[in-house]
């Protein structure tokens, strides 16, 4: 399920008078990709029947045409994780079974060694971010996040100069309120608190 942002703008407009539906929506997006940047609260799971014999590099997809891997938490292979490097492992590259993983990429990753059988089966966690092109969220934006993402763009709408529904008082107040439910989305996360949809996705690597 998605939300629609038209869902925001019903209140968002009525609180901005003379503000340009389109300056509304870009600055909803904005909101919600710095939401689910900084918070991680927007998470899934995507796995992979199986891999190619020699295959050791992967490009995660995505599930939505609206979302974005930013990055890749953790990778399992036949059910174990793999252990997680800051980059490539030193020496040369060997074939057998994967041990480690690094990123190549905020939607790339390599596998450490080789791959040398088929069948393996893939799963890999990752953080998702709104496009900025994107006409909605994800479900738990509207059901979780609702308040907090109308938080952050009130407060950035009232903090435009010169315009009539200009407000920098009131709109320093909104980030403020923003802000801290960022913290609180991101303390949910770093404590083990369900910050995000569970679902499983198609296989991915071939």
């Amino acid at each position: 399920m998605t939300a629609s942002i038209a869902l925001w703008l019903k209140d968002i407009l009525p609180r901005s008078p003379g503000i340009v539906r389109q300056v509304a929506k870009r600055e909803l997006i904005l909101t919600a990709r710095e939401f689910y940047r900084d918070s991680y609260a927007w998470r899934e799971v995507v796995e992979s029947v199986y891999w190619d014999d020699g295959t050791y590099q992967f490009t995660i997809p995505t599930p939505y045409s609206y979302a974005e891997v930013i990055q890749v938490m953790q990778v399992e292979v036949n059910g174990q994780p793999l252990t997680p490097r800051t980059e490539r492992p030193v020496g040369d590259r060997q074939d057998g079974t994967p041990t480690d993983w690094f990123p190549t990429g905020p939607d790339t990753i390599e596998v450490w060694p080789t791959p040398e059988m088929y069948e393996d089966t893939l799963r890999v966690r990752v953080v998702l971010l709104p496009t900025v092109d994107a006409t909605e969220l994800p479900n738990i934006a509207s059901s979780k996040h609702y308040e907090a993402l109308l938080d952050g763009v009130l407060g950035r709408i009232y903090a435009h100069p010169a315009k009539p529904y200009s407000n920098p008082q009131l709109g320093e107040y909104h980030l403020r309120r923003f802000r801290n439910a960022i913290g609180a989305a991101a303390g949910e996360f770093k404590t083990g608190g369900f910050a995000g949809q569970n679902w499983t996705y198609p296989r991915f690597g071939k």
